[in-house]
């Protein structure tokens, strides 16, 4: 049993009240004793929605809402068929033929590629419609970033 499936409700419960109101997973991990990636299970487990991460400075060209929201939706959908299945990062990266760390970006929306989608949805086992809209999904957003290419060269 990992360490998610043995916390009890009123922990998770917790968890799930200190990032709703604003606190940072990596804060939570700190103030509960745990590793990153197992709070961010936890709550990703929950049903909780996630922000989206800092970090980097703004594209010359913004990201539009739609491919933001596809991101986010395709990361999340990989993520929760993920740990339905049981497997780390490094487990499904090493059956898909790839990194844990691309698994990682494609889950947190920073990274899509349609074959790694496909790689990664039959590792998972997943519905043949739940591919379908994955794949939908995936290439729906390498579109969108296409587009952004174009219109930022167009502004050189």
């Amino acid at each position: 049993m990992n360490a998610v499936a043995k916390m009890s409700d009123h922990v998770r419960a917790s968890w799930i009240a200190g990032y709703m109101s604003g606190k940072t997973i990596r804060e939570l991990a700190v103030e509960n004793d745990r590793c990153y990636g197992t709070m961010r299970n936890a709550l990703v487990k929950a049903g909780v929605p996630m922000r989206q991460s800092g970090g980097r400075s703004q594209p010359r060209v913004a990201i539009s809402v739609d491919e933001r929201t596809r991101r986010r939706e395709l990361g999340a959908s990989l993520l929760r068929a993920r740990l339905a299945t049981g497997l780390t990062g490094r487990e499904a990266g090493g059956r898909a033929l790839i990194s844990q760390s691309k698994v990682s970006r494609i889950e947190n929306g920073s990274l899509v590629k349609v074959i790694d989608v496909i790689r990664l949805a039959t590792v998972y086992d997943v519905s043949p419609a739940f591919c379908q809209r994955m794949v939908t999904l995936a290439l729906a957003i390498a579109r969108d970033a296409a587009q952004r290419r174009t219109v930022s060269k167009s502004l050189r």
